[in-house]
Parts: C-alpha cells; structure tokens; sequence
C-alpha cells in the first residue's frame, strides 16, 4: 500500500502511506554503499513500526524473505510438541528435505519416473542456492528458503514473462505435491499405482515418493504439512498447503519401487568389486558381475564390456580392486544389467 512519490538519483527513493487518516512517508536508501544508510534504514523501521503496527523484528524478517520463497516442512508429533527436534531424527528428516527439493529441480527440467545418482548440473546447482532458515512456531516448523528474482515489467509487445528456474521449481514441487497425495489416496483405496505413473507428468517420480516417506518415517505417529509462501517481489495469488499422514509412508516406498522397476535408471554408476567375468574372446570384450549397492542392498549387477574395458575388468579382478563404471541401470529377468556399460574405471587410479 506504499507509494513511490519521488526519486532522488543516487540518493533515495520515498515512500508514502495514509493509515487512519494520518500521513506516513520514508526514504530508502538508494544504495547499501551510502555512509548513512545504517542511520536511515533505522528512521526507515521506526516509521515502519508506527504505520504497519507490527514489531520491528517482524517487518525486518519481511525485508529479508521479499525475494525468497519460503517451503514450510510443519512436523506434527509427540517428540516436536514444544518445537524442538530429536537430533537423529533431524539429521534423516532434513536429509530428506533436500532430496525432496532436488526430485523437484529435476523434474523441472524433465518429468521422469525415476532419476539415478548423476542428477543434472542446473538441479544441483540450484541446490546449493538454497538455505535452511529459522524455524517458526507451531510445533516444529522447518523452513526452506528459494532466492527468485523480482519480476519485472516489460513494455515489448507479444513478449511473455519467463518464469525464472527457482520459481519454476517451487512450482514444478506444488503441482507434484498435490499429484503424488491424490495418488496415495487412490492408491491406499484401490490398491493401484497407476496414479502414480499418471503423475509423471506433473512432478511425480520414485525420488520425491521417496522423500516424502523418508521424512515421515523419521517420527513415530507424525502428520507432515507442507506450505509454500512466495516472495513478495513475485507474488501469486495461491497460498497451497499439502497434508500427507504417517501411514502414507508405506504407499509411498511401494510406488517408489514400482516407479523404479518400471523404468531404467540413466547415468547409474555402479561401484564395486567384480566377482564373476565370462568372455568367449577376452579381446572382443565379454561380462563381468560387479557386486555393489543399490538402494542400500548389496546386488550383483551384470555388465557386458567392449575389450577395452575388460582387459581392466581383469586387471581389477586380479588385483582385488574395486571398479566403477557408468550405464543405464534395469532389470531383466528378476536381475540387474547396466546396459551400455562405458567409462569402467579402477578405484584409485588417475582419472
């Protein structure tokens, strides 16, 4: 409700404001490198304080979240009745947080069931943009923090606005939300997981299905909200609110299964110690098993090899060496094989 009422190159920009009849009017500092913005920022909130009948503390948080959107993770259970968190069961739940953001980034930039361990440049780095900010009141309220830049104007014709990455993703997160709970009640009440595959679509894959059952497993008995509040310099109407239940966690690690063996994992690193090679002519190549995790199991997965990559598949294998080495990751025949096995590496060696 603030009005822009004069510009002093350089210097300031003023602001003006009725409340209940009475004139309110600041100056803002037009850059954080003048001597006495610390001054006039304080005659700033003062003023603030006065017009907006709120704390300081409260309209600082506001200054400081105008260009954030805000994810708000509300733990509803015994051990976070006074807002405070057991620390091995913090430690899983925001592991878990972060996996949840980095499902969302990756969906972003292409909807997939499933997303292996190289997840894409642009996901990751988003995800060291963002922070984990204060808690707030409510039981236990984690809150995620997304920078967005302010939307601006633009005066060319038939030129639409591009939403930036980060926002995109915080919506990319609340279409998938919403998918993957309309999928756990069809689910939980038909026994179908095709809802799940349906919300591919919209956000929905194995890695989010994943997280959120991570963080519900994380307490005994819990309820976990999840809210998005966008930041005032790129607002939107909606307020969205998603609730999932603790014994939605089981639906959710069983579509995450499902989602997973439906589909091959692209750019799967497999990591381990080879226990099985078979080659009709070692220099024509052949396959080798390499037993390794996958999903925290030990399995063996089979790797066909060029000839190159055998010859160090055995000198590996005489060395008891681990090896690594990338494909696509699927099952076939109640087994594992990493098609389009390349790049087999010994553990150790220069790169």
């Amino acid at each position: 409700g603030w009005t822009l009422t004069d510009t002093a190159p350089d210097r300031y920009f003023r602001f003006s404001k009725a409340v209940d009849g009475e004139a309110f009017e600041v100056e803002v500092p037009f850059s954080a490198a003048l001597l006495d913005r610390p001054r006039r920022m304080a005659e700033v909130l003062d003023t603030l304080e006065l017009a907006e009948r709120q704390s300081q503390l409260v309209i600082v948080r506001g200054i400081r979240q105008a260009g954030i959107d805000i994810i708000r993770l509300r733990v509803v259970a015994d051990a976070t009745r006074e807002g405070r968190f057991p620390v091995d069961q913090g430690a899983t739940f925001f592991a878990q947080a972060r996996d949840m953001m980095l499902a969302a980034a990756c969906a972003t930039l292409e909807k997939r069931s499933v997303f292996g361990k190289r997840k894409p440049t642009q996901a990751m780095d988003y995800l060291r943009t963002l922070r984990y900010g204060p808690s707030e009141e409510g039981s236990y309220i984690a809150t995620i923090e997304s920078p967005v830049a302010p939307e601006l104007q633009t005066t060319v014709p038939g030129v639409d606005p591009v939403q930036p990455f980060e926002r995109r993703v915080v919506l990319t997160l609340t279409d998938a939300l919403r998918a993957t709970g309309t999928a756990a009640g069809l689910a939980s009440a038909t026994g179908d997981a095709t809802p799940f595959a349906e919300g591919v679509g919209r956000g929905v894959n194995a890695n989010l299905c994943d997280a959120l059952a991570g963080m519900l497993e994380s307490f005994e008995s819990s309820v976990l909200e999840i809210g998005i509040g966008w930041a005032h310099s790129r607002p939107m109407a909606l307020v969205p609110k998603y609730t999932f239940a603790r014994d939605a966690a089981r639906v959710l690690r069983e579509a995450a299964r499902i989602l997973k063996d439906r589909n091959p994992l692209p750019d799967f690193e497999v990591e381990g110690f080879i226990v099985k090679l078979e080659s009709g002519d070692p220099g024509l190549g052949g396959t080798v098993l390499v037993a390794c995790l996958v999903e925290g199991r030990v399995r063996r997965v089979k790797a066909p090899l060029d000839g190159p990559s055998y010859a160090r598949a055995l000198e590996a294998h005489a060395q008891v060496r681990q090896v690594a080495v990338d494909g696509e990751l699927a099952r076939e025949g109640g087994g594992l094989v990493l098609s389009g096995a390349h790049n087999l590496r010994i553990r150790d060696d220069a790169p």
